[in-house]
């Protein structure tokens, strides 16, 4: 298991939103293909007492066997993160036998039958995350998936679809206060990258009038050069207001 970094430092680059995609991409069709092997895990992680955990240990397998492919190209190691998440999102249902993450990732993959898939990819890239690591995991899993919930082209119901654009900017907005206190940096430059994504598809966004058409860098440049901006054009109205007072004042 890999030491995480303290808070300020994590680095959420790549994972969002490029780990979350993969991640939705692969478990779109799942099928019953591991329906056996999750009944095995489940009962080792609660005991046989319930059967909860089997969708999700369907979808965290599918993804694992990706992750797979990836650990064959090098690139695997954010994935990895993405998915200790994951699993300790999907956790917080289960009443289970085991501590931490990783104690229960290792049940999971001992349990697993078939040694060859490899799903114990990411045992020495497990993470523990700490509560405020973590809630900026669900934070940002939560703003993209509002995101790609707007932005569906198969979304019909207009009312439906610009309130999830609704929900985005003010989530956005409200996250963004902790970029304030010159911290936080790896959780506000995965917010910026958010930013990006959204004014990029506003550009084109015509049917919800009501969301915001832009938003602001966390990092308060942008917000500090349209201040900046309207001071400007305020003084430079007062002058030319206050040059034809004058000079209509002279003439009279």
């Amino acid at each position: 298991m890999e030491t995480p970094p303290v808070d300020e430092e994590y680095d959420f680059a790549d994972i969002f939103p490029t780990c979350k995609h993969d991640f939705d991409r692969e478990i779109k069709n799942l099928d019953s293909e591991y329906e056996d092997h999750c009944i095995s895990i489940s009962g080792q992680l609660n005991n046989d007492r319930n059967t909860e955990f089997i969708k999700p240990c369907q979808k965290l397998i599918q993804y694992l066997k990706y992750i797979k492919k990836e650990y064959l190209a090098g690139i695997h190691i954010q994935s990895c993160k993405y998915f200790s998440y994951i699993l300790k999102n999907e956790l917080l249902n289960v009443k289970k036998t085991c501590d931490s993450t990783e104690e229960c990732y290792k049940k999971l993959y001992d349990t697993y039958e078939t040694k060859s898939d490899g799903i114990d990819v990411c045992k020495k890239h497990i993470e523990e995350f700490n509560e405020n690591i973590f809630k900026k995991f669900q934070n940002l899993d939560s703003l993209y998936e509002n995101f790609y919930k707007f932005t569906n082209k198969k979304e019909e119901r207009e009312n439906t679809k610009c309130h999830f654009g609704i929900e985005c900017s003010e989530k956005y907005n409200e996250h963004i206060k902790l970029c304030h206190q010159a911290s936080n940096i790896g959780f506000c430059k995965a917010l910026d990258k958010f930013k990006d994504t959204y004014n990029n598809h506003m550009k084109d966004e015509s049917k919800c009038e009501n969301v915001p058409r832009y938003l602001y860098s966390p990092f308060g440049t942008e917000r500090r050069r349209t201040f900046s901006i309207s001071l400007i054009t305020m003084f430079a109205t007062s002058t030319i207001l206050f040059t034809v007072y004058k000079v209509n004042g002279i003439l009279l």
